[in-house]
This record gives C-alpha cells, sequence and structure tokens, in this order.
C-alpha cells in the first residue's frame, strides 16, 4: 500500500504559521515604534521599502516581514538597557 499525504494538513499548518508570523511582525513593529530611536528605524525602514524601483520594494517587504520578528529580542533588550 502506498501512504497518502493528506494536503490539507500541510496547508493548514502552513497557514497557521503565517498568520503567527504575521502576528510577530505586528509586535515587532509595535517594539520598535515605542523605542526611543524609533524615527531613526522607521528612515531606515522606508528607504529600504521605496529605493525607487517595484521590485525591489516588493522584495524589501518580504525580506522585512522575514526578518522583523528576530528583532524582537533587540528591541526588549534596548528597553531594558535604557
Amino acid at each position: 500500500m502506498a501512504i497518502q499525504i493528506n494536503n490539507n494538513f500541510f496547508l493548514n499548518d502552513f497557514l497557521f504559521i503565517l498568520v503567527v508570523w504575521g502576528c510577530l511582525d505586528i509586535f515587532a513593529l509595535l517594539l520598535v515604534a515605542i523605542r526611543r530611536d524609533f524615527n531613526e528605524v522607521f528612515e531606515d525602514l522606508c528607504n529600504f521599502l521605496f529605493p525607487g524601483k517595484l521590485y525591489l520594494s516588493i522584495l524589501g517587504f518580504f525580506i522585512i516581514g522575514i526578518i522583523l520578528p528576530f528583532s524582537i529580542p533587540y528591541s526588549i533588550a534596548h528597553f531594558l538597557k535604557k
């Protein structure tokens, strides 16, 4: 007998991970928004998101979406240090 893989479970797991990652993105943006150096951080984000070319903006949006949750510990450490 062959083992059949149910694709619905894979899709549900993938969507769950995507939703959790999106929530982490929003939480990371909120943490960045209440930092003391938020002007510099948002200026860097805007420069990264709007370089002038459409494909670079789309690529920057995906890269920031992937990397932003990793900044949560650094933002928390920034709050504890200050």
